[in-house]
């Protein structure tokens, strides 16, 4: 009797540690979410400056002084192989029309931003999937 009962006990720790675990993973992801999202705020901030444009002049880094959006969307269960080449492609994409026509700084957005003063598609050839 006591065996069941000490299975029947694994069984529901088991579980909890699961709870538990999901609870770890969705702090990680959350945390991860931060960091990159003050990456990408120290990107724009120096790529700008790099530009000689001040970036409290730009409406879209107005978002950044605001508090961070609620929960980000869970995270995929599986990231395809490409994923990162076909960023890199569409913001290459993005970088060229944009300095075909720049967008007008204050209706820009923080990846056209990104993409005309932080990206110079130097790593999209250098490093073949």
């Amino acid at each position: 009797m006591l065996r069941r009962i000490s299975r029947g006990l694994l069984r529901r720790l088991d579980r909890v540690a699961a709870v538990v675990e999901g609870w770890q993973r969705a702090r990680d992801f959350a945390a991860g979410h931060r960091r990159a999202r003050e990456k990408f705020y120290g990107l724009l901030l120096g790529g700008l400056r790099d530009h000689g444009i001040d970036p409290a002049t730009v409406p879209a880094m107005a978002r950044f002084a605001e508090p961070e959006p609620g929960p980000a969307p869970r995270p995929p269960r599986h990231r395809p192989r490409a994923a990162r080449d076909g960023f890199l492609a569409r913001v290459a994409e993005l970088r060229r029309r944009c300095l075909r026509s720049p967008p007008p700084l204050d209706r820009a957005t923080p990846i056209q931003l990104f993409a005309m003063y932080c990206f110079d598609g130097t790593a999209e050839g250098s490093e073949g999937g």
